[in-house]
């Protein structure tokens, strides 16, 4: 009853226990930012900054590469 006086609206959740849940949470917030931006008009299949946070990703797989290939040629695993 606290919380339903502090606030307009409410998302209610089921008790489970401590690490189950952040993956009881994540759905319901996920939704809950998708029609936000619908609402906003905003375009959900293209977020802003994408391409800023991608080269980055490439960037630190190309630089494990050499390590991820070196590890596959390694000769204990050739005679696997």
């Amino acid at each position: 009853e606290l919380i339903r006086g502090m606030a307009d609206h409410v998302l209610w959740l089921p008790e489970a226990p401590w690490m189950l849940v952040p993956v009881l949470t994540v759905l319901p917030l996920q939704m809950l930012a998708y029609h936000i931006a619908t609402i906003r008009g905003l375009d959900v299949d293209q977020p802003r900054n994408l391409a800023k946070s991608v080269p980055v990703e490439y960037a630190q797989a190309a630089a494990l590469a050499p390590f991820v290939l070196s590890l596959s040629d390694s000769p204990a695993r050739r005679h696997a």
